[in-house]
C-alpha cells in the first residue's frame, strides 16, 4: 500500500488505486467499451485483501498493554520504611554512645583537674614541712599521720619559736563519705575542700634509703620520713554501656627540711 494513501474505514483499503502507466497506453488502443471492461478486471484483482494487510489489521486490533500507574506499591513502601528504620536505629545507637563518651570525658577532665589542684596544694605545703623546726614537721600519732591523713607543722613566720600562726599547723584528711580531700588549719579552725569526686587517698612514707615505713604498725616512724608518695584514686562511673574506669595518679614529695635531707645536702 502506498504510504501516502489513507486507509478507509472498512478494511484498510485505499480510497484510490494507483493505475499502472503501462496499462494507460494499452487501454488507449482499445475501444471505450473494451477499456472499461479491462479496467474492471484490474480493479477486481487489486482490491483483494492480501495476507500482509490481514496481518496488519490483526496487529492494529490487538490492545496495547496497560500503562503502569505512577508511585510505589504497598510492599515497596513497607520495604523502604523497614530499611530506613534500621538505618535510623543504628545511627541513634552510635549517637547515644558518642554522647555518653563525651560526658565521660568531661567527667574525666573534671576529676583530673580536682586531683591536680590537690596535688599542687599538698605538694607545696608538705615540701616546706618542718621549716624553722628541728625535725621534719610531721606529727606522729595514729590519728594524726597515717595512710589516709597527715598532720604537719612548719614555722613559716620564723620570728618566734612557735607554730601558732595561720598555715603553720595543717592537716590533710580524706573523707570517704563525701569523696573529698579536706584541708584543716588547726590554728584558724578553717576547713577547706581541696578536691571532690575522689575515691581514695593513699600516703606512703619512706626514709632516705627509699625504704617504705610501716606507720600503721608503728606511727612514730613518720618522724624519720624524708619523702612522701601521694596516690589519689578516681573512678569514672559507667555511662550508657561504657564500663566504669578507675584511675590513680601519683606525686612524689621530698621533705626538704627533714634533718636527714639537710645533713645529706
Amino acid at each position: 500500500m502506498n504510504p501516502n494513501q489513507k486507509p478507509d474505514r472498512q478494511g484498510g483499503l485505499p480510497h484510490r488505486l494507483a493505475f499502472p502507466a503501462a496499462l494507460h497506453k494499452k487501454y488507449r488502443s482499445l475501444s471505450p467499451r473494451e477499456g472499461t471492461a479491462e479496467k474492471g478486471r484490474f480493479l477486481a484483482v487489486s482490491v483483494q485483501p492480501s495476507a500482509s494487510r490481514t496481518d496488519e489489521a490483526t496487529l492494529c486490533a490487538k490492545p496495547f498493554p496497560a500503562k503502569r500507574p505512577n508511585g510505589f506499591s504497598l510492599f515497596e513502601l513497607i520495604v523502604a520504611m523497614t530499611i530506613t528504620l534500621a538505618i535510623m536505629a543504628g545511627a541513634s545507637t552510635l549517637l547515644a554512645r558518642s554522647f555518653a563518651i563525651r560526658s565521660r570525658e568531661n567527667r574525666k577532665s573534671d576529676g583530673l583537674a580536682d586531683v591536680q589542684r590537690a596535688f599542687n596544694v599538698m605538694s607545696r605545703e608538705l615540701a616546706v614541712s618542718g621549716f624553722g623546726l628541728y625535725d621534719n614537721g610531721i606529727v606522729a600519732g595514729a590519728n594524726d599521720s597515717n595512710q589516709t591523713a597527715i598532720h604537719f607543722r612548719s614555722n613559716l613566720n620564723n620570728t618566734n619559736g612557735t607554730t601558732t600562726d595561720a598555715d603553720e599547723d595543717v592537716a590533710y584528711i580524706f573523707q570517704p563519705t563525701s569523696f573529698s580531700i579536706m584541708r584543716y588549719d588547726r590554728n584558724t579552725g578553717t576547713m577547706t575542700e581541696l578536691a571532690s569526686r575522689i575515691d581514695s587517698l593513699q600516703l606512703t612514707y619512706h626514709n632516705l634509703a627509699g625504704t617504705v615505713l610501716n606507720v600503721a604498725a608503728s606511727p612514730a616512724l613518720v618522724s624519720s620520713a624524708t619523702g612522701i608518695t601521694l596516690t589519689i584514686g578516681v573512678t569514672l562511673p559507667a555511662i550508657n554501656g561504657v564500663p566504669a574506669f578507675p584511675m590513680s595518679l601519683t606525686s612524689e614529695v621530698t621533705l626538704r627540711n627533714a634533718p636527714e635531707t639537710l645533713n645529706r645536702y
